[in-house]
């Protein structure tokens, strides 16, 4: 009955006197489920008295699940399904008859049975005679096995194994059925004792000394072995004895001849017997003889007679060399031929159908004359695809006859779709008549006279055209013996591009593929992709020419270049196919583009990346100029940087070039001669200005007035016009800088050298990528280091035939810094920018690569010329001083312009006599000018204490230098040093500081002497001018100049000492166009007289009249 619960109750219920019949009871539909439903229950929950079993694929639909428990003598059900009447379910109804037939779920509700489980295991233990195993005992269940525990795990396994020695003391596990075949076990094949439905037993048996059946010990459940084994074919064996167990229907079925091949198959080879009814209805040893099965290779033949005024039809069976009436077969269990000891299945559905047919009707057909045109259209003639039909009033070809047909044969594979599934059909054209390979059909054709004759098929010929096909995949042999072959499954027909491979090796046979195009599944090329690639070499650029065709149709660059991008093999076609790039070949075309630039249909190569053509092209790729330009390239550049006296200095050239500097020049020049840019990355104070300046002079003398371009940063552009007064006056040169600067860009083509900043680079591109320099100069290169800068892209924008960077550090923070700067000096040399970080700057920068280092060091070495200071201490003298000039800014020289003014104007305004009683207003006045040359802060007039052209200029050296050597500055000014003193700390750069005012001066110079960490030394004139050894420092910065040059001498001293074993480079920083170069001037001039001016009294003053002071200030 049914509860409020929607539980159904059998109430009562006792496993051992409840039959199958009386759940009928309990039962209303019409259709009983079918036994077999009962294997197909998945188990998600069994204890003792309790399950819950699922119905049902969770992929096609939603599982039905039944809950079971049991209580007492009462059984309750309950299921998800929407039944609702007072009587089981079907699924309930089946999870009933589970419990009842099959033997891992009965015990969980039979109690008798779990105790003979119990009892049995328990005498391993010594408790088999204990009253209540259930209490020491679990039963679990676990995929098909029972499993039998000890509840307390301390109990004692005491067993012994056959030879007497004890099994390990381990948790008990209760004994499995075994696994695969057992040696005692047999298949018996024979027929149900009630029904005349084939059946098979799986049997174990003692055999007797003489190897026959003594006796028969157990007969074994195949269900419970299809969960055990793993091997797919054991488990379809399993499967289909037990299909044959559980079946009652005589009629054949697809499904049972699925069934007898898996058993036919015996991949456990066990034996197979035969059970002759007629000697037992029990199997026994005496009814049981050893039989062979095998499949029935044999062809079923229609002859065709001619006798007016009928044909006459008969059938017969080609077997084993012989042909056999149909009527003369012997015929078992309708699925079977038998021959002495072996059965030969019958495993094709059709041929079983039309042998019974032949077997159970007529011997043979009589068709009228006048009805036999239609009979062998509607009727023969379909079946002559399957067997064969042999027309024997139908003469023969003759030999001629028959050359021409065969002599004209063509090997045709179609492709075609059914569902989900593409089938390739082979046929073979003999002439005009298209026959499939797996046809059994004549080939008939007529004569000269209009009468049909008969030519035989060359069945050596399809037999090689059906191995060409069955070679290319592993499931056409299996396919063989089915009655339409090849075919696959789409998704396996795509995958991998299966399909482009076996056509093109078809296509190779010369084999004819037709229908592909028509297929609903994918648009892709039926054709493999063929590459072809050569490189020629062009004026600038390696030039190559990249062919990929696809069958008829040729990919495009720019399609190819879309596919290598969007990183997919796939590339669309113009006729709306899509080409699929072989796997191989992905990386190897991504390489082209990523070392070339796109040009229509040229692939235009750097030549600056020579070195990688050999990497990335094969040798055959390359033409032979292109070979011979790479030895050339690869020998200039190795005799670049060694040679220099092969290189002559410039004559206009006014100084003396070091032996490194000539190198250099001899290296920009065989760079240039190539048609290469580079990077010369030397440190700081190696003269880097002096040799470009020599490069520019050589590029005068070889190639008359031109145009060269250098860009600095607004703070150096004043010190190259200098150093190019000073050591190539010859040069023409122009500023083009500032607010007034309009119509200069104009003017550039008559000038030998063009100076410029990165700041006018960026406004004013628009007129610069108009012009073409002969050269292009980026110096303090590493500004333009980020590449997605508006400076890096503007620069990028400038033409020139060559370029060349300048840096003192082309690494500052990582890697990638290389990239910004290289890659619009070298243009294609590191590839894309992504290529570059993935390739080596991530690599390097994050893992250490060595090895990618060491790579990236290889392509870069040609292109980067680097001296420091050590490599180069022979050529250099202990102490080197430099100058470099600040130029200030329009606001800066404004607030200048007017104190000058203001103290010119008061000297004009007195005479002599007065200025000698006004001294002291004149040098606060020269003072003033001074601070301001420094800052204008340092006059505590509410000034921006950042507007200082030295500090951004010291900061910019500082940079640069700071991460290899330490440095000291000093000032006069204790109030310069604070601001310089804030901008570090806005930048987070430590350092030391020293003033009158410092108390520990001792600890302050020992950490600077000791501490790797502190880099850089703030001190004041007054402090530590004189008394202090700075020895640990290889550079000193004089931020203001003082008039007397031994004062500075002495500061340069602090560092130039006894105990220093480095070069010294002593930098002033000097303001052009103030007081401090005409100061500088005089210096120069009027030795005694500068030094007399540092005292300061009343005799120097009384030195210098009106019309001095005046030129002073001038």
């Amino acid at each position: 009955m049914r509860l409020p619960t929607n539980e159904y109750v059998l109430d009562p219920f006792d496993v051992h006197t409840l039959k199958e019949i009386d759940l009928l009871s309990h039962y209303r539909l019409a259709q009983i489920p079918d036994r077999n439903d009962v294997y197909r229950l998945r188990v998600l929950e069994l204890v003792v008295d309790k399950a819950v079993f699922s119905f049902g694929d969770p992929i096609v639909t939603d599982l039905t699940h039944v809950s079971i428990r049991k209580t007492g003598d009462r059984l309750y059900l309950a299921c998800s399904c929407t039944y609702q009447e007072d009587a089981l379910c079907p699924h309930a109804w089946t999870a009933v008859t589970a419990i009842l037939n099959v033997r891992v779920y009965r015990p969980f509700f039979d109690r008798q049975a779990r105790q003979e489980l119990f009892a049995a295991h328990g005498a391993a233990y010594g408790l088999q005679d204990e009253p209540e195993l259930d209490n020491l005992f679990t039963l679990q269940y676990d995929e098909g096995n029972l499993l039998v525990q000890p509840i307390d795990d301390n109990v004692l396994f005491v067993a012994s194994s056959a030879d007497g020695s004890q099994f390990p003391i381990l948790p008990a596990v209760g004994p499995r059925p075994p696994q695969g075949r057992s040696e005692n076990r047999i298949l018996v094949i024979g027929r149900h004792r009630f029904y005349r439905q084939l059946r098979f037993e799986l049997i174990d048996v003692e055999w007797t000394k003489a190897g026959k059946i003594k006796s028969i010990t157990e007969f074994i459940d195949p269900a419970a072995h299809v969960w055990k084994t793993e091997d797919a074919d054991a488990v379809k064996f399993y499967a289909a004895i037990q299909t044959f167990q559980n079946s009652y229907d005589e009629e054949n079925s697809v499904a049972d001849l699925e069934a007898l091949k898996a058993i036919q198959r015996n991949p456990l080879n066990i034996p197979f017997y035969y059970h002759h009814r007629e000697l037992s209805e029990k199997i026994n040893g005496r009814s049981l003889t050893p039989i062979g099965m095998q499949l029935l290779e044999a062809d079923l033949v229609l002859s065709v007679f001619k006798r007016k005024p009928f044909y006459e039809i008969d059938a017969s069976l080609e077997w084993m060399g012989r042909r056999y009436p149909v009527r003369q077969l012997r015929f078992r269990h309708r699925y079977f031929l038998a021959d002495d000891d072996q059965l030969f299945l019958i495993a094709d559905q059709q041929l079983l159908q039309l042998l019974e047919h032949f077997r159970n009707g007529p011997e043979r057909f009589l068709v009228h004359e006048t009805q036999f045109e239609d009979f062998k259209t509607g009727r023969l003639d379909p079946l002559a695809e399957k067997i064969k039909i042999h027309y024997a009033y139908i003469r023969p070809a003759t030999a001629v006859e028959a050359a021409l047909l065969t002599d004209d044969r063509e090997r045709i594979l179609y492709i075609s779709q059914e569902g989900s599934y593409i089938v390739l059909t082979p046929v073979m054209r003999y002439g005009g008549v298209e026959v499939a390979l797996y046809s059994k059909k004549e080939i008939l054709v007529e004569d000269a006279n209009g009468n049909l004759v008969r030519i035989a098929r060359d069945l050596d010929a399809e037999d090689i055209f059906k191995e060409r096909v069955v070679s290319q995949h592993a499931d056409f042999k299996k396919q063989l013996g089915e009655p339409h072959f090849f075919y696959l499954h789409h998704r396996e027909f795509l995958d991998g591009e299966w399909f482009l491979d076996a056509f093109d090796f078809w296509r190779n046979e010369g084999i004819t593929l037709l229908g592909f195009e028509q297929l609903n599944i994918t648009k892709m090329s039926p054709h493999k992709a063929k590459i072809d690639i050569k490189v020629v070499s062009g004026t600038d650029w390696f030039n190559a020419k990249l062919k990929v065709s696809f069958g008829q149709q040729q990919a495009s660059m720019k399609q190819l270049y879309r596919a290598i991008r969007n990183e997919t093999r796939y590339v669309q076609l113009d006729d709306g196919a899509t080409g699929i790039l072989p796997e191989a070949w992905l990386e190897k075309i991504a390489a082209y583009f990523r070392l070339s630039v796109l040009e229509g249909d040229l692939l235009r190569i750097p030549k600056a990346a020579y070195a990688e053509l050999g990497d990335v092209f094969e040798s055959g790729m390359l033409s032979d100029e292109v070979r011979e330009a790479i030895a050339g390239y690869e020998k200039k550049l190795r005799l670049a940087k060694t040679g220099a006296s092969a290189s002559v200095v410039p004559k206009d050239l006014n100084t003396e070039l070091r032996p490194y500097q000539r190198e250099g020049l001899h290296w920009l020049l065989q760079l240039d001669e190539l048609g290469f840019g580079g990077c010369l990355a030397d440190d700081m104070g190696l003269g880097k200005t002096v040799q470009i300046i020599a490069f520019l002079l050589a590029q005068r003398e070889k190639r008359g007035q031109t145009a060269n371009l250098v860009v600095t940063s607004t703070s150096l552009i004043f010190n190259w016009y200098r150093e190019l007064q000073q050591f190539a006056p010859t040069l023409r040169v122009l500023i083009v800088s500032g607010s007034r600067r309009n119509g200069l860009w104009q003017q550039a083509s008559g000038y030998d050298v063009i100076l410029t900043t990165y700041g006018v680079v960026h406004a004013d591109i628009q007129h610069l990528k108009k012009i073409f320099f002969n050269s292009i100069i980026l110096d303090e290169s590493q500004t333009i280091k980020n590449p997605s800068s508006e400076r890096y892209k503007a620069v990028s924008f400038l033409r020139a035939r060559v370029r060349f960077a300048l840096t003192g550090t082309p690494v500052e923070n990582n890697t990638f810094d290389l990239y910004g700067q290289l890659s619009i000096v070298c243009p294609g040399l590191l590839g894309s920018k992504q290529y570059f970080s993935n390739t080596y700057a991530i690599p390097i920068d994050r893992f250490g690569d060595g090895k990618r280092s060491l790579s990236l060091q290889q392509k870069i070495a040609p292109f980067i010329l680097r001296r420091t200071k050590a490599q180069v201490a022979k050529d250099l003298p202990d102490k080197n001083e430099m100058l470099i000039y600040c130029e200030m800014g329009e606001q800066q020289r404004a607030i200048y312009t007017s104190y000058e003014q203001e103290l010119r104007d008061f000297i004009a305004g007195i005479d002599d006599d007065e200025l000698g009683r006004r001294r002291m207003h004149v040098l606060a006045g020269l003072t003033k000018l001074r601070q301001i040359c420094n800052a204008p802060a340092l006059l505590k007039e509410g000034y921006d204490r950042r507007l200082s052209a030295k500090i951004d200029v010291l900061l910019e050296q500082l940079e640069i230098i700071a991460t290899n050597h330490k440095v000291v500055v000093f000032s006069q000014f204790v109030e310069m040093l604070n601001l310089i003193k804030e901008r570090l700390d806005g930048q987070q750069i430590g350092y030391a500081y020293l003033t009158g005012a410092t108390k520990d001066r001792g600890s302050v110079v020992q950490q600077f002497q000791d501490d790797p960490h502190s880099r850089i030394f703030l001190i004041s004139l007054k402090a530590g001018g004189t008394g202090l050894n700075l020895t640990a420092a290889a550079y000193v910065f004089l931020v203001d100049p003082w008039w007397n040059p031994a004062v500075e001498n002495q500061a340069i001293d602090r560092i130039y000492r006894i105990g220093q074993n480095k070069q010294v480079f002593a930098v002033r920083l000097l303001t052009p166009d103030t007081i401090e170069e005409k100061i500088r001037s005089l210096q120069e001039k009027k030795q005694q007289l500068a030094t007399d001016v540092v005292k300061v009294d009343l005799d120097v003053v009384n030195k210098f009249n009106k019309h001095e002071w005046l030129q002073l200030l001038s």
